[in-house]
């Protein structure tokens, strides 16, 4: 074993130890109420699938219940005191359901025992890119066999049946516990009252996009190490984009993925027609005013569909991202939109108004529930609740 593994074996053992402990204290507990815990260290407070299963638990007024508690850290160094890391511990001792929504290295060092469920939510839709140990490594076996990655989950929630097998090989786990009951936050992509009010937000916060056409550019990051995330923006020829947006009332805002780090900000004299999304956590939260996205291997291109927005590809470096990352399924084939690699063909797609039957077929594939109820059913199959007998 490596230097790495023999002290996150060591990790292990302290947190198993202490997790023993605490749980043997918590059943003890007199008059003890169920616990559900949803947690995160990849962002502050809850958000998307996790808050859509927690809204519904409370609407539904299943919080009588259980007793149902939040720890949401923005990143994994803001937990990683020893005073931090003792009073999550108690947490995950006294939690009977733990609902994550990402990446959670703090939870894979307890091997849970078997009246404990580990919900993994997972914070997007379908399979795109690799995840997991899907991805793409030199010593992919042994990171297999010593990795303690995603271990313990008893559920894992998918969009359709189609994602299955590659959920299986991310996590490392069986088929029969991924369970196709939807995406959570899909319910709020099927509800025209949540997308009339997303787009009166949008609005109201972006005043200067009334009347206008507006484009959303929400591209992933490089790098693997997210402390070094970025992404190339000299592949953005922000002078023509900026003569386009003023030729077509249109308006071009700039998402990036919340890691990317060295953007400069929008050139001077352009920020009448390009503006960043600065603290808009979700990029979802613009998909609903948006008239066309542009995206590369980010998996927003999935609501994208769901709510009919045309989505142009900009994949500049696909090549390099094919070796490096990897797909379950070849890109060219897979994207419901066209594929576009150099500045000035990003530029001339800006009018691309998007192949509805094209659309379609994408959502046929990848969605197995349209009936705004994704929620209910994890509520219902994780909880053991009846109330509405939503089949998965």
């Amino acid at each position: 074993m490596s230097v790495k593994q023999n002290v996150q074996s060591a990790v292990a053992r302290v947190y198993q130890l202490l997790y023993d402990r605490y749980r043997s204290a918590a059943l003890l507990e007199p008059n003890r109420k169920p616990l559900i815990l949803f947690t995160s260290v990849s962002r502050a407070e809850i958000g998307g699938n996790a808050k859509f299963v927690y809204d519904r638990i409370c609407q539904r007024g299943l919080a009588e219940r259980f007793n149902v508690v939040l720890d949401f850290s923005p990143d994994i160094k803001s937990v990683e005191t020893p005073a931090k890391q003792l009073a999550f511990i108690k947490r995950l001792a006294n939690a009977d359901i733990i609902f994550l929504d990402d990446y959670h290295p703090f939870v894979y060092f307890v091997d849970f025992p078997a009246d404990v469920k580990v919900v993994q939510l997972w914070h997007a839709i379908g399979s795109f890119k690799t995840i997991g140990f899907s991805r793409k490594r030199a010593n992919q076996e042994e990171h297999r066999r010593t990795s303690r990655a995603h271990r313990g989950y008893t559920h894992v929630i998918v969009s359709a049946d189609v994602d299955k097998p590659h959920y299986a090989d991310a996590f490392n786990m069986p088929e029969e516990r991924i369970f196709a009951t939807g995406i959570p936050r899909v319910d709020g992509f099927l509800n025209e009252e949540s997308l009339a009010q997303a787009r009166q937000a949008f609005f109201e916060r972006f005043p200067q996009a009334q009347g206008k056409r507006v484009i959303v550019f929400a591209p992933t990051f490089r790098e693997d190490d997210i402390r070094k995330a970025t992404y190339d923006f000299s592949q953005l020829d922000f002078a023509g984009i900026a003569d386009y947006c003023r030729k077509n009332n249109a308006l071009f805002m700039l998402k990036f993925h919340q890691y990317t780090h060295g953007f400069n900000g929008v050139p001077a004299g352009m920020e009448d027609v390009i503006v960043l999304a600065d603290g808009i956590r979700e990029v979802n939260d613009l998909l609903p005013a948006a008239d066309l996205l542009i995206t590369d291997y980010s998996s927003v291109l999935y609501e994208a569909a769901l709510i009919d927005v045309p989505t142009v590809f900009f994949p500049y470096d696909l090549e390099y991202y094919e070796q490096t990352r990897g797909f379950y399924e070849p890109y060219e084939s897979f994207v419901p939109g066209p594929i576009v690699r150099t500045p000035e063909a990003l530029v001339a797609a800006l009018s691309y108004a998007g192949d509805q039957a094209r659309i379609d077929a994408f959502k046929r594939r990848h969605f197995a529930h349209f009936d705004n109820h994704s929620s209910d059913r994890v509520v219902d199959l994780v909880l053991g609740t009846t109330e509405g007998s939503l089949a998965v």
